[in-house]
């Protein structure tokens, strides 16, 4: 039980650290990574991936965050009628 309630606190605490440092007016809305080296830099021990998932999942990066477009491939078989060939 005790682990428990250490690791739920640790997290916590982890997020509140990360939400201090990214939301602070001097430095801005930073990259994941920008926030991983200030994290370091601050003395921090927080891994890259833990970094980036609370990044992710933050809501200003989920309006913003650019999504590809999937294009599908247009296939064209060899010899049927319609399909133009470039010979060189």
């Amino acid at each position: 039980m005790k682990n428990i309630k250490k690791s739920f606190l640790s997290k916590l605490n982890m997020e509140e650290i990360i939400k201090k440092i990214y939301y602070d007016p001097e430095q801005g809305y930073i990259s994941a990574n920008q926030l991983y080296k200030k994290l370091k830099e601050l003395g921090y021990n927080f891994s890259n991936n833990e970094v980036k998932k609370w990044y992710d999942s933050q809501q200003v990066n989920l309006i913003y965050k650019e999504v590809k477009p999937v294009y599908q491939k247009i296939v064209c078989p060899f010899g049927s009628v319609g399909c133009v060939q470039c010979v060189t």
